[in-house]
């Protein structure tokens, strides 16, 4: 079982041209917990990594892991999903800090909850951008008593 919760690299890309790099993150579901949960049968391989590795040379392969069995977060209710869509969302921004990064394309690979705390990521980043167009829009309010 993982000890410790958050996104984690498995790898980074060896290709020539950071204009191509992608970032790939996977989620886990009910199934499995964190990297486990990616694991091939037996020989301990990710085995996502191995495919990105042999068909994508400009992938950054990350998985997710988030607390799901030990009472840390209650994902089974939506201010839980929302909370860890949160900080699956800090920890994507800590890692594509760099003004190269910031540009690259996401794809998101996720089972059972995994694939609903994908869902609320994807909602927050829409809500975020029309909160950014806010300042030049304006509002009219009408009370009526």
């Amino acid at each position: 079982m993982a000890t410790s919760f958050g996104l984690e690299t498995v790898l980074v890309p060896n290709g020539t041209d950071p204009d191509q790099f992608i970032d790939v993150v996977a989620l886990h579901g009910i199934a499995g917990l964190g990297r486990e949960s990616w694991l091939y049968a037996g020989d301990g391989e990710l085995k996502y990594r191995r495919w990105f590795e042999d068909q994508c040379p400009n992938i950054r392969f990350s998985v997710y892991d988030y607390p799901f069995l030990d009472g840390q977060a209650n994902v089974f209710v939506r201010g839980g999903i929302r909370r860890e869509a949160l900080r699956l969302l800090e920890a994507l921004t800590a890692l594509r800090a760099a003004a190269d990064e910031k540009k690259r394309r996401i794809m998101f690979f996720g089972h059972d909850i995994g694939g609903v705390i994908i869902k609320e990521v994807i909602d927050s980043l829409f809500f975020r951008l029309k909160l950014d167009s806010l300042p030049g829009m304006s509002l009219p309010l009408t009370f009526h008593p």
